[in-house]
């Protein structure tokens, strides 16, 4: 169910609210929105905590693997290679978007 309350009311109803003779978890609404990015799978129109994914991908690469998983030694790539998750640095991590395939990470403005 949906209650809309004014914005300055929420915070006098968290973490619950009596309704319909039973205490009920107070959640904020996400709305669907097309602009929106999920920061789990880096798809649109969700958010990391309604996404369904059951593994995180990397943005950069579309790997599904979380950052710190990115992260290994590399030391033919430039500045450290993989150890600072930069974005096609080598050929053992080249950049792919998760939307479209195209070479740019799936945060990129460039993606159709």
């Amino acid at each position: 169910m949906v209650v809309h309350v004014e914005p300055d009311s929420v915070q006098t109803m968290l973490p619950s609210i009596y309704l319909f003779g039973n205490s009920r978890t107070v959640e904020k609404a996400y709305l669907p929105f097309p602009l929106t990015q999920c920061q789990k799978c880096w798809k649109y129109g969700h958010v990391k905590l309604l996404c369904k994914a059951e593994s995180p991908t990397w943005p950069l690469c579309s790997l599904q693997h979380t950052k710190a998983e990115h992260r290994y030694p590399n030391h033919s790539c430039p500045s450290g290679g993989n150890l600072k998750a930069m974005l096609g640095c080598c050929l053992a991590s080249p950049a792919r978007c998760s939307n479209c395939g195209e070479a740019h990470s799936a945060r990129s403005w460039d993606c159709p």
